[in-house]
């Protein structure tokens, strides 16, 4: 068996891991019909000479990582069949005046591993620093993977903490705090802005500043941080340092003042950070977005 990572071009042809995952399929491109020969007959190209050279080697039982842009992956696959010859190009990116012959077409048919990874598509795993893969794997469209790699990847895969959201995150914490500062009660009902003149960006002292100061239903304040991606120990602490300086600014006791700290990604946080923030009487909050869309009144004229 043959552990391979396959890379998803989803820079090039956003929605293709959508296609591969419905169709438990990964592919690649060169049309036979523009010269890409796979008995190497046709057009020489080093990029296509080592990938088909990879291709050929593919056989049922393989291991197949599905990596996506941004040092993340998808899924694993085990192989199940090859149709990767010219005879067998069946594109998935459909014809068009710009792609004649559609586009990745070369398929190698998978059987998705629906137990390790994310729930579905609209999720994927962040691979930690010290798990990624080298510049040279990276920079290649197909890889082979060595036994410990691949179980490195697949132990990421499956720790729920790694995954995040493929789309639907605030590019900016600013954004993030801009909107619960405008809808507190969305974060926790009964929550308000604390009766300060500034609640975006309060300064409990010189030099420290809060994201957003609000007020539960108890008057307690409540202190809240937003990151954009998963939260570090130091965001615990730095919450935790401004809580001290609410309580000492507005003379309370501790415990008197709550914090949240809001954060993108999975809810699944790791041991060290629940920890942190268990300790440091921090509240961990995961947001995810949500998108509607609702036809404009206006089409009913052009029917």
């Amino acid at each position: 068996m043959t552990y391979w990572s396959v890379y998803c071009m989803e820079d090039t042809w956003p929605g293709l891991w959508r296609i591969w995952e419905e169709l438990q399929v990964v592919t690649c491109g060169w049309p036979p019909a523009d010269g890409w020969r796979y008995d190497g007959s046709g057009k020489a190209d080093r990029g296509w000479g080592e990938v088909r050279k990879k291709l050929a080697r593919f056989g049922k039982g393989d291991k197949v990582v599905v990596r996506l842009p941004g040092n993340r992956i998808g899924r694993i696959g085990e192989v199940i069949d090859v149709r990767v010859r010219d005879e067998e190009w069946f594109p998935v990116i459909k014809r068009s005046p710009i792609w004649p012959h559609g586009e990745q077409g070369r398929q190698v048919l998978v059987r998705w591993d629906l137990v390790i990874g994310p729930p579905n598509r609209e999720w994927a795993c962040n691979v930690p620093e010290g798990v990624r893969l080298s510049r040279g794997r990276l920079r290649r469209a197909i890889a082979e993977l060595e036994g410990g790699e691949f179980e490195s990847l697949k132990e990421a895969l499956s720790n729920g903490a790694n995954w995040d959201p493929v789309a639907g995150r605030f590019l900016y914490e600013r954004a993030l705090s801009d909107f619960i500062a405008t809808f507190p009660d969305r974060l926790e009902a009964g929550l308000r802005p604390y009766p300060v003149a500034n609640i975006r960006e309060y300064v409990p002292c010189r030099g420290k500043r809060m994201d957003v100061f609000l007020q539960d239903e108890q008057g307690k304040p409540v202190v809240v941080e937003c990151k954009r991606g998963t939260p570090s120990a130091d965001d615990v602490e730095q919450l935790r340092l401004y809580m001290r300086h609410v309580e000492e600014k507005l003379q309370l006791s501790p415990g008197q003042v709550r914090g949240i700290l809001v954060f993108g990604g999975s809810p699944n946080v790791s041991q060290a950070i629940a920890q942190a923030a268990l300790s440091a009487s921090v509240e961990l909050f995961a947001y995810q977005m949500e998108v509607t869309f609702n036809r404009s009144a206006h089409w009913k004229g052009f029917q």
